[in-house]
């Protein structure tokens, strides 16, 4: 007992002395005022820096149109800034039908825009502009690929509002199927791609272009409207397109003159076919490049210029891209036994064409039931005018510009020193004359 009690005394003489050695600490701590985290020397994470980089180079389109009534019709969109001597990427379904391209800069310079060429089966189209003074221009990284999660942000003027920047990753990346030719492979992402869009930047987190803002999910059969779904043409591919575009005004195209369908995996694995990749021929062009070296119906392409004929998305890009004339080596499988074709590429311009090259279809199996896609040509609201005609200038232009552009009227005189831009009814000049506020409804993304 006595035991007990000693060993009590000392827990207790040993607890007390610890409390007593940190009790100033405590009361100096309770005593104190409360504590607060400087954050003074830290950043909140941000893209600023990508939008600082990206953003001058997105401008504004601005596309009238003057119908077969004499009513002005005023639609936008927005473009991408390329290099230094003035070139613009927008899309083809921004500028359709176009009387004029206005061109407005964030910096606040506005210009009449030169349509170079377009392109129906990418909706790409080339502008360019004459500037006295440098121009900001998109930082591309050539040897930069996208991957699915990479942070992006969608540049663009969306609803007319000025400048508008969106966040999201990319969701997917190859996806076809998307509009009557099937021939893009489009970027998936969720950052929001509205009216207005069309033709803006979509740029990674250190602000390089990956591709052009296009698409976006319409409602649905069922009316329901899908969020977070919108998509863009990849840069690798749109600088392809203006680089031909500004070298020969048109994209000249190969093709074979086959409709296929591309091997299943499952498909590949049995029937005696075991690992065979490919595209099944289904049906030959008459006359055509295909049949003219041989090849028929049933026959499987194994490889094409000698490449594999993996994807018949990235068999018909590689055709494309062979120079008119030569002759191209195709190995193809038949009755078990490969054998070997050629066939000399004929050039085809996509003006001549309102879909794929004749006699050229290959089955998309990836499909959204009861959904459509917003991909079409941008028109303004008619507008009935009475009295002098005059060019309905959006919003943005109106409080960025007021001290330096005029609308020109029927029934005004033109001033002395216009902008560069076109000195005819309607058009937009320099300096004076008070402007009719107009907000601009728009029907392109």
């Amino acid at each position: 007992m006595p035991g007990k009690l000693l060993r009590s005394i000392l827990i207790g003489l040993i607890v007390g002395g610890l409390l007593l050695a940190v009790m100033p600490s405590l009361r100096q701590w309770q005593l104190s005022p409360t504590t607060q985290y400087d954050s003074a020397d830290e950043s909140p994470a941000s893209y600023n820096s990508a939008v600082r980089r990206a953003a001058p180079a997105v401008v504004n389109v601005y596309n009238r149109a003057l119908n077969s009534t004499s009513h002005n019709q005023l639609t936008l969109g927005s473009g991408v800034i390329m290099d230094q001597r003035g070139y613009i990427l927008t899309n083809k379904h921004v500028i359709n039908d176009a009387d004029q391209i206005i061109v407005a800069l964030q910096d606040g310079r506005v210009f009449e825009a030169l349509l170079v060429g377009s392109d129906t089966l990418t909706d790409l189209a080339v502008l360019k502009i004459n500037a006295s003074g440098g121009l900001p221009v998109i930082p591309i990284n050539p040897k930069r690929v996208p991957h699915i999660g990479d942070v992006v942000l969608a540049i663009g003027n969306p609803y007319n509002l000025g400048q508008t920047i969106t966040q999201g990753i990319i969701s997917a990346t190859g996806r076809i199927g998307l509009n009557p030719t099937g021939r893009q492979n489009f970027l998936q992402t969720d950052a929001s791609i509205n009216h207005g869009n069309s033709g803006g930047a979509l740029v990674n987190s250190l602000g390089e272009l990956m591709g052009i803002n296009t698409l976006s999910f319409d409602k649905s059969n069922d009316g329901e409207t899908p969020e977070g779904i919108g998509f863009a043409i990849p840069f690798q591919l749109a600088t392809k397109i203006m680089d031909k575009l500004i070298r020969d005004g048109r994209v000249i195209r190969g093709y074979i003159g086959i409709s296929g369908r591309e091997i299943a995996p499952l498909h590949a694995q049995g029937g005696g076919i075991d690992q065979l990749q490919g595209i099944v021929v289904n049906d030959v062009a008459p006359e055509g490049p295909a049949a003219q070296a041989g090849i028929r119906a049933n026959d499987v392409i194994i490889s094409v210029n000698d490449k594999p004929a993996v994807s018949a998305l990235e068999t018909m890009d590689q055709v494309a891209e062979i120079r008119p004339g030569s002759e191209i080596p195709v190995v193809i499988m038949r009755d078990d036994k490969k054998t070997y074709a050629a066939y000399r590429r004929p050039g085809i311009s996509c003006d001549q064409l309102t879909g794929s090259p004749p006699g050229e279809r290959f089955s998309i199996s990836k499909q959204w039931p009861g959904r459509e896609f917003r991909q079409k040509p941008g028109h303004g609201q008619q507008r009935p005018q009475s009295g002098p005609r005059k060019l309905a200038l959006p919003q943005f232009i109106i409080e960025r510009h007021q001290r330096k552009l005029a609308v020109i009227t029927q029934n005004s005189p033109l001033p002395e020193q216009p902008l560069g831009l076109l000195p005819r009814p309607g058009g937009i000049t320099f300096p004076g004359q008070q402007m009719q506020q107009r907000l601009l409804q728009a029907d392109a993304i």
